[in-house]
């Protein structure tokens, strides 16, 4: 099973309106679908984790390690460790706004295929 990029198909050469519902239905019970949805997610999530790990590691190496460093004042009372603090409420707000924006352009047109071609192969097999 080769697992495309192509945007809205299942294929990657065909949107999903070329499909004939016994395709579609083949294409989601051989996992192709599940397939390309969990590919796509990794690209987005594996990056996310990563940066989010590196801040958050990199907070508490600070905190242990530097403890002169964290103590410095920046501004007024607020030191080092209270930026840090921040940074990660920061961290958690931009990885759920880059999460939903990048999975809403990627992952949902591909889940809308899926919804799309249950409904096909059921309207088809109600007729039969």
């Amino acid at each position: 099973m080769v697992v495309t990029d192509a945007a809205h198909s299942f294929d990657g050469k065909r949107p999903v309106s070329d499909f004939r519902p016994t395709e579609a239905g083949q294409n989601l019970a051989s996992g192709h679908f599940a397939a390309v949805i969990a590919s796509r997610r990794f690209r987005i999530v594996a990056p996310l984790v990563a940066a989010s790990s590196v801040i958050y590691l990199g907070s508490l190496i600070f905190l242990a390690y530097f403890p002169g460093v964290v103590t410095h004042k920046v501004v007024g009372s607020v030191n080092v460790a209270y930026v840090l603090a921040i940074a990660q409420f920061v961290m958690t707000f931009s990885v759920a706004i880059v999460y939903t924006r990048e999975v809403g352009k990627t992952v949902d047109p591909i889940v809308r295929q899926a919804f799309e071609a249950v409904r096909k192969s059921e309207t088809t097999g109600a007729k039969r």
